[in-house]
């Protein structure tokens, strides 16, 4: 460094000392004596921390602007907060015997979506409350970590979910005995452990790897994340991962949907010929009986059918099914009622088979909830970024879109939340309303929780007992329902 350069640093050092005092926590100065070399290594960090202040995001921001956008982000995700302590609440009310693996990458996916709101929640409420945080390195780099480890977690969680859900409908016979709950289960079960490592190690990696080059992360406003400079860091890192994860998630709906609809329409036309041989068949019967009527009640009638009744009459002595039997019109009553009957029938299997594919094509819309909300949650950080790589170095940033992005980033513990109960409806998943079902449908209900515990499983129940969707059966309960 040039004599002229101290010259510099020195004279910067002192007439901005005070300054650099009150908004600054990484450097500190006292009335200590220290030496020269001291003295330049600090100035010279309050000439890079001024630098960095003076090209930070949140100088594009007025200082109203800036507290808008933060009061923005803190109710976004004090929402979310609620909306996923509603989540783990219903999720746990889940009775173990109705609990699948569907469930627990939900937890998984809910749970990163919880711990990236409360981060998004604690950044901006604790430089609302003490400004000079928004320049504190270690407090950004700490909830930047946990903010990146739980947007990762999150994509691999509904990647995962999506691949379970394929594999449930391309492969429906590979099933695999669950021997905690005595059952079988497809798609990713039987590599569960595997996915949870992954679902874990995956996120924290990719954001430890942000403190490789001693870079760490950036303030931006109302949260902190990877820098935008240079351009590799943050899509590497971030958004790389996630373009890959939105395509394959929709390579993989867009194949179920057609995969479904095919094998649909394949079934749908073999019982509409099914429909038309029995149609057929009906038609041929009505034509036939009448023409059967017609043809005995012409020439056979008083003789033939007074035989076969008189007949009939001795073996059924004393039965009324003689005296119907004796009715010269029982025949036309039996013909009728048999028509009846096919027609019943054929109705049934039609409004049966209508009511199916009507289920069917319900379930094959509301699959597309999941990958749809992700994609319409990212759209506003999407753009929000797109822009900060060469617009927002000429023109600033878009406020508007700054203040979509700040509210959809920490949103998306509502919106799947929201999914989980529309989709699911725990609340009918309760012990309660299984042990309802199953008594219903004459099966063994548990009498006493208390002392079977269903096979000694998750007796924490007992000490929640009060709460609802947690009540336990008993020997009351067990004779009210009787």
């Amino acid at each position: 460094m040039s004599p002229t350069s101290h010259g510099l640093l020195f004279q910067l050092a002192s007439n901005n000392f005070l300054h650099t005092q009150a908004l600054s926590n990484n450097i500190l100065f006292d009335n200590t004596v220290i030496s020269p070399h001291e003295f330049l290594l600090k100035s010279t960090n309050v000439f890079l921390e001024l630098q960095k202040r003076k090209i930070s995001p949140l100088n594009n921001f007025t200082d109203s602007q800036a507290t808008t956008l933060r009061h923005v982000a803190i109710s976004s995700s004090s929402v979310s907060i609620v909306f996923g302590i509603i989540a783990f609440y219903h999720l746990f009310a889940i009775d173990p015997r109705r609990r699948v693996f569907r469930h627990e990458l939900i937890l998984f996916l809910i749970l990163f979506d919880f711990i990236k709101a409360v981060a998004l929640l604690f950044y901006p409420a604790r430089v609302v409350i003490v400004h000079k945080a928004y320049y504190n390195d270690n407090f950004c780099d700490i909830v930047g970590f946990f903010t990146a480890m739980a947007i990762e977690g999150a994509d691999i969680a509904i990647l995962s979910f999506a691949v379970h859900t394929a594999l449930l409908i391309f492969k429906p016979n590979r099933t695999f005995k669950d021997t905690s709950n005595n059952r079988y289960e497809g798609g990713l079960f039987p590599y569960r452990y595997y996915v949870y490592l992954f679902s874990i190690l995956t996120p924290i990696t990719l954001a430890s790897l942000a403190f490789v080059n001693g870079t760490g992360y950036e303030a931006l406003t109302v949260w902190c994340y990877l820098p935008a400079r240079p351009k590799w860091y943050r899509l590497v890192l971030s958004w790389v991962p996630r373009y890959c994860i939105v395509v394959t998630i929709l390579l993989i709906y867009i194949s179920i949907y057609i995969y479904v609809m095919k094998e649909f329409k394949a079934i749908s036309n073999l019982h509409n010929e099914i429909n038309n041989v029995q149609s057929n068949k009906l038609k041929f019967n009505k034509r036939f009986f009448h023409n059967l009527k017609y043809y005995f009640n012409t020439y056979f009638l008083d003789y033939e059918f007074n035989d076969y009744n008189r007949n009939i009459s001795k073996s059924f002595e004393g039965s009324s099914s003689s005296t119907n039997i004796n009715n010269p019109n029982t025949s036309k009553t039996l013909t009728a009622q048999t028509l009846k009957i096919q027609e019943n029938m054929h109705e049934a299997s039609l409004s049966s088979f209508q009511k199916k594919k009507y289920q069917i094509k319900k379930q094959m819309r509301t699959i597309f909830i999941y990958p749809i909300s992700y994609i319409i949650l990212w759209l506003g950080p999407f753009a929000s970024q797109c822009i900060q790589y060469e617009w927002e170095l000429e023109n600033g940033p878009v406020y508007w879109l700054t203040i979509i992005s700040a509210f959809m980033q920490a949103f998306n513990c509502t919106v799947d939340t929201s999914v989980f109960l529309y989709k699911e409806r725990p609340w009918n998943c309760s012990v309660m309303k299984v042990e309802e079902k199953i008594r219903k449908k004459g099966g063994i209900p548990i009498n006493n929780w208390k002392s079977n515990g269903y096979n000694g499983k998750e007796k924490w129940r007992i000490y929640l007992n009060w709460l609802p969707l947690y009540h336990l059966p008993n020997e009351n309960t067990v004779f009210q329902n009787q």
